[in-house]
């Protein structure tokens, strides 16, 4: 399974080359670049976009199965905390994908570019609301995110 984020409508065309590698594709190409795409070598069972929080950036949330076992992928890129009204937005992102992740049944990986850092009151409150464990965690530090010039990925997965 492969997750982009940042993707806009010129991507679009270029990502029709893993179509032979990636058959199954659910994306959202907005013009503002901020749009989300999942590719997948096996059929989810079922994938879908959702609004979460005050922004109009999607989240994907796929129901996989690999062999007998079920889990869920919720893939998200929240806003940076670059100015008062941006931080209030992805904290209000960040709750809800918490909420979203608590009412989850089974296996579960929350991923994507959460724009926050491990000592972030609103991730220690994430981790707290979701159930969720902080994949970082004894791998030494591991900076996900740069400030003005962008983020890399953080990735937080469940028991």
């Amino acid at each position: 399974m492969l997750v982009l984020f940042d993707v806009n409508p010129a991507w679009q065309r270029t990502l029709t080359e893993l179509e032979d590698a990636y058959p199954y594709q659910l994306a959202d190409y907005p013009r503002r670049g901020d749009g989300i795409a999942l590719f997948s070598k096996r059929e989810p069972l079922r994938a879908q976009l959702r609004q979460l929080g005050p922004s109009n950036r999607k989240t994907m949330v796929a129901i996989c199965a690999d062999e007998d076992q079920e889990f869920t992928v919720i893939a998200t890129h929240l806003f940076p905390p670059i100015s008062a009204r941006l931080s209030q937005v992805r904290d209000e992102q960040l709750q809800a994908v918490g909420e979203l992740a608590a009412e989850t049944a089974g296996p579960l990986l929350v991923m994507g570019d959460l724009n926050t850092s491990p000592w972030s009151p609103i991730f220690r409150q994430l981790a707290r609301t979701s159930g969720l464990r902080d994949s970082r965690r004894g791998y030494g530090l591991q900076v996900t995110w740069t400030g003005a010039r962008g983020g890399a990925v953080r990735t937080v997965s469940g028991e």
